[in-house]
């Protein structure tokens, strides 16, 4: 049986996600999944990037939010969308910032989304 994309990233129900620049061809992904208009109101935060300065400006506005919750990032598999994001540049850049990698999971056949959660003593 296929997991929803809910399930694989462990959502309970009613948990609200705040979804941060997701691609128009995977919202359908993401439906029923209730949706945070921001990250405070958010259980979880899912950030989708391609570029790493994409990723590091987006990081910024969120990580004050994002400590004491999940967050998801979503990135193009290797040889996908011309991206210079990578599963280990991301562990490492978020690892430095305090964050701990604990799953990683495939969205579809050109993205992957490495999962993060923030540790109090960072």
């Amino acid at each position: 049986m296929v997991k929803s994309v809910a399930e694989k990233m462990l959502l309970k129900p009613g948990q609200r996600v705040r979804i941060v620049g997701v691609p128009t061809d995977l919202d359908a992904l993401f439906v029923g999944v209730p949706r945070a208009k921001t990250a405070v109101a958010a259980e979880v935060i899912l950030l989708f990037a391609t570029q790493r300065a994409a990723l590091e400006k987006s990081l910024s506005t969120l990580l004050a939010t994002a400590r004491k919750k999940r967050i998801w990032i979503a990135y193009p598999k290797a040889g996908q969308l011309e991206s210079d994001l990578n599963r280990d540049l991301l562990h490492d850049e978020l690892e430095s910032l305090g964050f701990k990698a604990f799953r990683q999971i495939a969205l579809d056949a050109v993205w992957s989304a490495l999962a993060f959660s923030g540790r109090e003593s960072a």
